[in-house]
């Protein structure tokens, strides 16, 4: 049964992945993904620009988010939820865009490893852009 280390361990997301069978790790070490999960906005400093006024940042989590990533990026798989995939969008290179107003809607999204497009739905107001 592969394990997960849930950032925050926050028990709504550990729930999913018990849901599907998997082992909840108590730190990184122990696990085969490490989940970044929902929350504040990505602090702009980490790709080199200043904070919007709109944007509402945790710089102690992302410090240690941070942390944990640099440690573990070339030994563990990553995921993101919300927040926790335009964290990783940054920490391999990509920018926000961070203030987009009328953001929230139905718009189709690009899965590039299973080349399709799928309607999802946002409520973000920021975007990412990738390091491509």
């Amino acid at each position: 049964m592969p394990n997960v280390y849930v950032i925050g361990r926050e028990r709504e997301y550990e729930n999913m992945f018990i849901h599907m069978g998997w082992g909840i790790s108590k730190d990184p070490d122990g696990a085969d993904v490490i989940q970044f999960t929902g929350g504040a906005d990505v602090n702009p400093q980490l790709y080199g620009e200043t904070l919007h006024p709109n944007s509402n940042i945790n710089a102690a989590r992302d410090d240690m988010e941070k942390e944990i990533f640099d440690k573990y990026y070339a030994k563990n798989h990553m995921a993101g939820i919300c927040r926790g995939g335009q964290f990783l969008n940054v920490m391999c290179g990509g920018k926000m865009y961070q203030h987009q107003s009328g953001h929230p809607y139905i718009h189709r999204a690009w899965v590039y490893s299973k080349m399709l497009s799928l309607n999802v739905s946002s409520t973000h107001h920021q975007v990412m852009i990738p390091n491509v």
